[in-house]
């Protein structure tokens, strides 16, 4: 189990991913772990986030 869980509920911010990947991944703490829920994004927004988890360096999840 992870010391820390990081929870992200999204809705058409598909813009925003490329930022929100960027400083997650500059975290300097590693035991954590991202679980995403998106509310019905109709802008891409899962896809993008989906093509992000691919090979991102923490355990994760994402609720569509």
């Amino acid at each position: 189990m992870s010391k820390l869980s990081v929870h992200l509920v999204t809705w058409n911010g598909v813009k925003y991913v490329p930022y929100l990947f960027d400083s997650l991944r500059k975290q300097s703490f590693k035991d954590w772990q991202l679980l995403i829920i998106d509310n019905n994004s109709v802008d891409g927004m899962v896809q993008a986030m989906k093509k992000e988890l691919e090979n991102f360096p923490v355990p994760c999840e994402l609720v569509e």
